[in-house]
């Protein structure tokens, strides 16, 4: 039923043995379609290529399945739209007027009348209307997951590299502060370190002095007290 639902709205170019497959078994189901009909005839059924231009947009034979697939499983009973459309096409090539009037004329044969044909089309595209609803909330649900979801991302790493880059900027004042520090501290140091090297020297020569003087002394005493 879906092919021959698919062989009255798209007629699928060959790109792959699957596209010819579907291509052949169209048209076993309906008349060959022309590049070009007559004045004034019918559309012919949209081309679907699986060459597509993502930035317009295109036919995609995955969607076209899905809302086929939705309209075989809402199909009315009886002689309605569809059926109609199926006779139009069977009719081959005529203007849009007789087309329409002639297949009319077989429909009328089954029962069917002009307001049941606009009523039931009308019915199809509520229902095609229902698929495009639920098109919309999936892809709401996808742009938050995928796109909404991404850009809180961005942003919350986004904060993490500036709260990364204070604590860097934080870290770096600190090291400038460490260095000056350790240079206040080597300079302590060395003043330190020539203080006691000078008080130490200062020592040994007082030492010096007064140890050489009574050394003289005792000297000069063991000399001239006797």
């Amino acid at each position: 039923m879906l092919k021959k639902l698919k062989s009255l709205f798209i007629v699928e170019e060959p790109g792959d043995q699957k596209a010819k497959k579907a291509e052949n078994d169209s048209k076993k189901s309906a008349p060959k379609s022309k590049e070009a009909g007559p004045k004034g005839a019918a559309p012919a059924p949209i081309s679907v290529s699986s060459k597509a231009d993502a930035s317009k947009g295109s036919v995609s034979e995955k969607f076209m399945d899905i809302l086929l697939k939705s309209l075989e499983a809402n199909n009315l009973d009886g002689f309605d739209y569809l059926e109609y459309k199926q006779t139009m096409q069977n009719l081959g090539d005529m203007d849009d007027q007789a087309k329409f009037q002639n297949a009319f004329a077989m429909a009328k044969t089954m029962g069917a009348t002009s307001k049941h044909l606009v009523d039931t089309a009308s019915h199809y595209l509520k229902i095609l209307d229902q698929e495009q609803s639920k098109f919309e909330v999936a892809l709401k649900n996808q742009q938050s997951n995928n796109i909404t979801g991404r850009k809180q991302e961005i942003v919350d790493l986004n904060k993490v590299v500036e709260q990364k880059q204070a604590q860097i900027e934080k870290l770096n004042e600190d090291i400038a502060k460490h260095k000056q520090a350790i240079e206040k501290k080597t300079a302590e140091l060395d003043g330190a370190a020539n203080k006691i090297k000078r008080t130490k020297n200062n020592f040994a020569a007082s030492y010096q002095l007064l140890t050489s003087q009574i050394r003289e002394d005792v000297d000069k005493m063991k000399n001239y007290l006797k």
